[in-house]
């Protein structure tokens, strides 16, 4: 079968939840763990799927997607391919800010092929793994000319999706779009049944869709709202659960990456998973990106000895009688001496100054902490100089210095929870 499916992965800017990460690169390619990208997951899943065409497809150029396929997925290439959308970034407006139906149409050559029996369209900023064959399977099975990819999640959480409102024989009665009050699973209390916005469609019930799209003259052009919502009551539809899977040997899940919480939260399970598991959400992963050839550099001084504990440390980072704790170092990191980073995310070339401490932040690529810095430990203060997530994390932006024109930090203030064990 799969050698009749052509899957096309959607990526985009993401525009809200996580800037200041996609202030200059497309959400797809934000770094997660270290060297590897949000958009490996969904191309790992499909190329052990076996299938042998995967489209890339965004709304906007975006130079620095390109160089990551290029590198990372280089011994992939005849199975990936690119497909270069109309404007560039240097352009992107709201005035041109189009829906994906709108993209779709334009590129419909590329998955309109009488050799394309079914369409797979497939998030590009998802974290999940191992079910695309069993999906496939269960699109035949069912006979199934449009299958839904949905997720049960806590009926607290469901207002930030699309919720599928199902009657008791979990048939499809309609699509709430992030409703303020989501409907909750028949017979499951307290859970809300939720589209992870990923499809199956048999290709010509996909291309009669958007063609009856187009000739709407209201405007309302969504691809779920207005085609996905509509197709579900009018066609053969079947639900792929994925909270029913069993999946006995590579357990299945998946996540979405809304927001900075949800990006730093993501990243911290998987640390956890990789010190009970002894191997992380990432070690299957088919990407083959390492931008530094440097090896890591863990340099004991004195009596200050290197502790590294549940943590991801990438290549070329230099650590210096540091300590990192339930954290991910990006690559070409510096961690200066009796320097402490506990839950926090460096993404790359960042520079952590001598007896400083880094509780529960995020921070961008080419940052300088000076030497004796506090950051995470006082939230008021960090409010007023940080950008805040509603979580509570802190964010750094890209480039920036911090704690050059500030009094150094006394070594033994009083140290955060979890930490104490570490101090030197």
């Amino acid at each position: 079968m799969t050698s009749k499916i052509v899957s096309v992965v959607l990526t985009d800017r993401g525009w809200n939840g996580l800037v200041p990460l996609t202030q200059t690169c497309c959400k797809s390619i934000i770094p997660f763990i270290g060297s590897h990208r949000l958009i490996d997951f969904s191309l790992t899943n499909l190329i052990q799927a076996g299938i042998k065409r995967n489209l890339i497809l965004s709304r906007f150029h975006c130079s620095s997607l390109m160089d990551h396929l290029k590198h990372a997925w280089g011994d992939y290439k005849s199975r990936i391919e690119v497909l270069e959308p109309i404007y560039s970034q240097a352009k992107q407006l709201p005035v041109l800010r189009q829906n994906w139906t709108d993209v779709l149409l334009q590129h419909l050559d590329a998955f309109n092929r009488p050799t394309d029996e079914h369409v797979l369209l497939v998030g590009g900023e998802q974290i999940h793994r191992h079910y695309i064959t069993s999906l496939l399977q269960y699109h035949q099975i069912q006979r199934a000319e449009l299958t839904l990819v949905v997720a049960q999640v806590p009926v607290e959480q469901a207002s930030q999706y699309h919720v599928v409102e199902l009657d008791e024989q979990r048939q499809v009665i309609s699509i709430q779009h992030q409703p303020q009050t989501p409907t909750e699973i028949p017979n499951k209390p307290g859970f809300a049944m939720v589209l992870t916005e990923n499809y199956l469609f048999q290709r010509p019930v996909l291309v009669k869709g958007l063609f009856n799209n187009a000739k709407k003259l209201d405007g309302k052009h969504d691809l779920t709202k207005d085609i996905v919502s509509l197709l579900a009551r009018r066609v053969k539809t079947a639900l792929f659960d994925l909270g029913e899977i069993d999946e006995k040997q590579a357990p299945t899940y998946w996540h979405n990456v809304n927001n900075l919480d949800d990006y730093w939260r993501l990243q911290m399970m998987m640390l956890v998973e990789q010190s009970v598991e002894g191997k992380s959400g990432t070690d299957a992963l088919l990407s083959q990106r390492v931008e530094s050839k440097r090896p890591i550099e863990y340099c004991n001084i004195e009596e200050i000895k290197v502790r590294i504990k549940d943590s991801y440390i990438a290549s070329g980072c230099q650590i210096e009688g540091a300590c990192a704790i339930r954290s991910v170092i990006g690559e070409e990191c510096e961690l200066g001496r009796n320097s402490i980073v506990h839950e926090s995310i460096l993404m790359g070339r960042c520079k952590i100054g001598a007896n400083s401490r880094i509780t529960r932040t995020i921070i961008e690529e080419d940052v300088e902490i000076a030497p004796g810095t506090v950051i995470g430990e006082k939230p008021k203060r960090d409010k007023a100089r940080f950008e805040m997530t509603d979580g509570g994390l802190i964010v750094i932006p890209k480039g920036s210095r911090v704690g050059f024109e500030e009094e150094a930090t006394p070594l033994h203030e009083n140290y955060p929870e979890g930490i104490t064990d570490y101090v030197v």
